[in-house]
């Protein structure tokens, strides 16, 4: 038996991106196996049977190939095995049944148990976003009446999946980072052998466009700080806000605090959504937040937490008018509201790497305390303040 690469190549159109097969024989039977590449014949080296190194991403699909060959043959293999009396043409129509099963396979039934299979490497938020994912892939396939199975996953189907995100008023961002899940997923499949369908990673979805968000001045900080007259509720929800700001943490490390992970002022622990290791030194402010709750942090659900920050912002008389424009499609959708309306756990995030850029904190040091690796990363955080702009030049050429 033995094994081989073709290229179904369009000698019409050289231009045109070919199937890529694999060819099994033995004794004068052939079965043709679509590997679901797609290539044009300028990137394929017929002699070596491998995508050329002149193509961008030849490394990966060779691998590709290579595993896709491995598995095929194992197939073979197994049913020869199991079935030890039949000849090749008998083995080759069992081969194109389980073929034909998987093409069958539940989509939504697998990504079931992709969700499954990651929930204890998942953080919480992300083991959320693909749970959401999963039910709007229901939806649309009711909706639109189609059948979601890997073989049919086409530049079509991708465009609708697209359009009926948009079409509930998503955000591109929103939409961006949907497809990208799902893609994620898509790659798992590919990865266990549930289809050879690699359309997908060649689709360009909506791009994303920087959020716009809101982030507090020191002004607005003051007012959060100087506040009088809070409940209970919205003093811890003041605290914890507050904590987020002066360490630059998300909600969902603060939340987990433990003063045991405290070693001579710093604070050590594994970033939830990264997983990276943080080193955080906590400021005088953070350690009298720290002390007041007698070394823990108050605890807030995020939800409630959120509800909660909008009635504290209120109260401290954040009441600037504030619009904010998102992009669903080519629609712009504008929302102007005071600027409490728009306060949320993640804003103190923001506050502080807009406050630190202000006030000449070198941006690796930002990086450090946020966990991010990218400065284009801390870029999209980073807040733009007409008067404090105003305020950092004036100290520039004033002095």
């Amino acid at each position: 038996m033995t094994s081989n690469f073709y290229i179904d190549d369009d000698k019409r159109n050289s231009n045109k991106e070919c199937r890529v097969l694999l060819f099994v024989r033995e004794k004068g039977t052939t079965i043709k196996i679509d590997t679901g590449l797609r290539l044009e014949v300028k990137y394929w080296d017929r002699k070596k049977q491998k995508v050329k190194r002149n193509f961008i991403g030849s490394p990966e699909q060779n691998r590709f190939l290579a595993k896709f060959k491995d598995a095929q043959m194992q197939k073979f293999l197994d049913l020869k095995t199991k079935h030890p009396n039949l000849d090749f043409k008998s083995i080759k129509q069992l081969f194109l049944q389980s073929k034909e099963q998987e093409k069958q396979s539940d989509l939504l039934v697998v990504f079931e148990q992709f969700i499954k299979s990651r929930k204890s490497t998942l953080s919480v938020g992300t083991f959320k976003k693909y749970n959401t994912l999963l039910s709007h892939l229901k939806k649309f396939s009711k909706t639109k009446k189609i059948k979601l199975n890997f073989e049919t996953l086409d530049y079509n189907v991708f465009d609708k999946l697209q359009n009926y995100f948009i079409s509930l008023g998503h955000s591109n961002n929103t939409v961006f980072k949907h497809i990208q899940n799902f893609k994620t997923f898509l790659n798992w499949a590919v990865e266990r052998e549930y289809t050879e369908n690699l359309k997908f990673q060649r689709y360009k979805q909506v791009q994303q466009s920087r959020p716009e968000n809101i982030a507090l001045t020191k002004e607005d900080l003051v007012k959060i700080i100087t506040c009088e007259g809070l409940s209970p509720k919205l003093q811890k929800t003041r605290d914890l806000f507050l904590f987020m700001v002066y360490t630059g943490q998300r909600y969902s490390d603060a939340a987990k605090f433990d003063y045991n992970d405290v070693k001579n002022g710093v604070w050590t622990f594994i970033q939830q959504k990264t997983k990276s290791k943080m080193n955080i030194p906590l400021s005088d402010s953070a350690l009298n937040i720290i002390k007041k709750y007698n070394y823990t942090l108050p605890m807030i659900s995020n939800q409630k937490l959120n509800n909660n920050l909008k009635l504290l912002g209120e109260l401290a008389g954040l009441n600037d008018i504030v619009t904010i424009t998102k992009y669903s499609g080519t629609k712009a959708i504008e929302e102007t509201y005071p600027k409490f309306m728009f306060l949320t756990t993640h804003v103190a995030r923001r506050t502080f790497v807009s406050l630190a850029s202000y006030h000449g904190v070198n941006q690796q040091v930002v990086k450090a305390m946020t966990g991010h690796r990218a400065d284009r990363m801390i870029d999209q955080y980073f807040r733009k303040d007409d008067k404090q702009t105003l305020d950092a030049i004036n100290d520039i050429f004033n002095n």
